[in-house]
This record gives C-alpha cells, sequence and structure tokens, in this order.
C-alpha cells in the first residue's frame, strides 16, 4: 500500500517527517511491528515512543535499506536490542517472518520483565507500610 503523494508531502513539508520514515510508518500503519502500540494514540507516543530500528541488526550484517528498517516503539527497540531474529527464521526467510520471530522474540522478553516486575512488586508491597 503506497503513501498517497499528498500526504506523504504534507508529513515530510509540515510535519517534518523524513521521506523514508513516512514510509517505513506508513506500512507499519503507524503501530509498532513488535507489540501493536499505535504511536499516534498519545503525545508521549507521537513525540517518544516511535523509532526506526532495524529487524536484522546491523552487527549482524543486516542492510540499512528499507526492507530492513521496522517501525518499533522504544521499548520494543531495547527489549529486541542487537537480537538477530536470522538465528531462528534462517537465511532465506522473508521479511515478514524475520519481523514475526523479532515479535515473538519481544513479546517472551516483555512476558519475563513483567513476570520480574510482579515478584518485586509482591516484596516491595510485603514490606512497605503506607
Amino acid at each position: 500500500m503506497n503513501v498517497p503523494e499528498d500526504v506523504k508531502l504534507q508529513l515530510v513539508s509540515q510535519y517534518h517527517f523524513s521521506p523514508e520514515m513516512v514510509e517505513i510508518a506508513w506500512r507499519a500503519r503507524f503501530k509498532c511491528e513488535y507489540c501493536s502500540a499505535d504511536l499516534l494514540e498519545s503525545v508521549d507516543d507521537y513525540e517518544f515512543n516511535w523509532e526506526r530500528e532495524h529487524v536484522v541488526p546491523t552487527v549482524a550484517e543486516g542492510s540499512d535499506s528499507f526492507d530492513n528498517w521496522a517501525l518499533s516503539c522504544r521499548r520494543c527497540n531495547q527489549f529486541k536490542g542487537k537480537w538477530n531474529p536470522l538465528t531462528v527464521a534462517g537465511d532465506g526467510a522473508s521479511r515478514e517472518e524475520l519481523v514475526e520471530v523479532a515479535r515473538q522474540y519481544v513479546q517472551g522478553m516483555i512476558a519475563a520483565r513483567q513476570r520480574r516486575l510482579a515478584e518485586v512488586r509482591t516484596l516491595v508491597a510485603a514490606h512497605l507500610t503506607l
């Protein structure tokens, strides 16, 4: 699905998007490709939360090309880090397969952190008097 030229021009000229970011965000429907967070939902999401991310990290010989870029929220980008989805999906994987493997990896990282947070909350609540 291509970005309508008038929309692209407006996003670039009035809202200071780079032409590449317009294409990346449009492809992702302005949602994080790993957790589906709507990056136009709030001022915080719009101003501070979205990032362009390499699906296959450049340190793992990922290219700096449109097909290797993903729209990501800051949290998912931090959780994914330099993890390489090719280690699971294999060299012949499509972009969609790589993004899905990365999504599963990120979701696992989030779930592990949620469990850890629950443990910390339990520990603190047991000893905290308000």
